[in-house]
């Protein structure tokens, strides 16, 4: 805090050579014994603005530093932890021993719970735990699934299920088959742990045939079928024909494996065909670009030829012969001169 004075002194010269401006900047600097200003050619617009920059620069400066300082408690002797669940943060410090400072930090881990709190939170734990997991349905007619939670609300709590019909409930809370028309009755028990704390809930439930859905419907009357028409030492399973009295169809589902190998097929061909067309193109192109080079040079030589006596018949084959014998040699090729070959 021993520095904050600065920024109560800086903006005090700052207003004053910001409002001197309006009186002429030079006066301003003059007054203020800044003779290195004086002898700036700066107008004094552009000097008001540059000062109402640094000017807010400054204010905004002191507002961090001093916002800082009175968040800090470490003048007082002490660090505020996070909350509960909280992170553990690092606090960078300056530390002043016989006059000399020394920058540290420290970890600050989060407040953790005393036991009696920790003894209060497993006891509410403890009695929401049952509409938690019912969702809605009443405990004595339970016809769906249930979600056995393995935590509570983010906190370190632990919990675990037991069944003593595991053939009726299982212990990941799934109903299982089989379950007769009228119920049956299942004692789930929830064990709830937090260190060396440990809770125990007993939860007395009815389990009802689970209520399926269309498919779930389907799936069940099938597996039924299939079972029920089968033996396990058998070496072939029998699907059945009829299903609740319908007659069935069996057909191997694909793996779609030829339809992807079809697709990709087309796809190269149209790529291929694309590819081979772009090429073509480009080959035709670079050929006119040689032929408009070429012909001024053939024309050129024909003339030449004419010239000397020849006929245009004997013309053409001099400058053909004259072309072979150059490609012979390993002379470049000349798309204007094979147009006469």
């Amino acid at each position: 805090m021993k520095y904050i004075w600065i920024y109560a002194v800086i903006p005090v010269v700052y207003s004053i050579m910001f409002f001197s401006v309006r009186g002429g900047f030079l006066k301003s600097a003059h007054m203020l014994n800044i003779r290195f200003l004086s002898g700036l050619s700066i107008d004094d617009g552009s000097v008001r603005t540059a000062l109402l920059v640094i000017f807010a620069a400054n204010i905004a400066a002191a507002v961090i530093t001093v916002t800082g300082h009175l968040g800090s408690t470490a003048e007082d002797g002490y660090l505020l932890r996070e909350d509960y669940n909280g992170q553990t943060y690092t606090q960078n410090l300056e530390l002043s021993i016989s006059g000399e400072e020394r920058p540290i930090e420290i970890e600050v881990a989060p407040r953790s719970y005393s036991e009696t709190e920790k003894e209060a939170i497993l006891s509410r734990a403890a009695m929401k735990i049952e509409s938690i997991i019912l969702e809605g349905q009443s405990a004595g007619h339970i016809n769906q699934d249930l979600k056995l939670i393995s935590s509570y609300e983010e906190m370190p709590i632990v919990i675990s299920w037991v069944t003593d019909r595991p053939d009726i409930l299982d212990w990941d809370g799934k109903i299982c088959r089989g379950i007769p028309e009228e119920g049956t009755d299942v004692v789930l028990t929830a064990s709830l742990e937090w260190g060396e704390l440990e809770k125990e809930v007993t939860i007395p439930l009815t389990i009802f045939p689970k209520e399926l859905t269309g498919d779930e419907a389907l799936r069940e009357k099938v597996n039924e079928a299939v079972s029920s028409s089968n033996n396990s030492e058998d070496e072939k399973l029998i699907l059945p024909d009829k299903i609740d009295g319908k007659n069935v169809v069996w057909h191997s589902a694909g793996s779609g494996q030829g339809l992807i190998v079809l697709f990709a097929g087309l796809l190269f061909a149209a790529l291929f065909m694309f590819s081979r067309i772009q090429n073509r193109d480009i080959q035709e192109a670079k050929r006119q670009e040689a032929l408009l080079y070429d012909y001024p040079h053939l024309v050129n030589k024909l003339v030449l030829l004419l010239n000397a006596g020849m006929s245009m018949r004997a013309a053409f084959e001099k400058t053909a012969h004259d072309y072979r014998i150059s490609l012979k040699n390993g002379g470049p090729k000349r798309e204007g001169f094979d147009e006469i070959l």
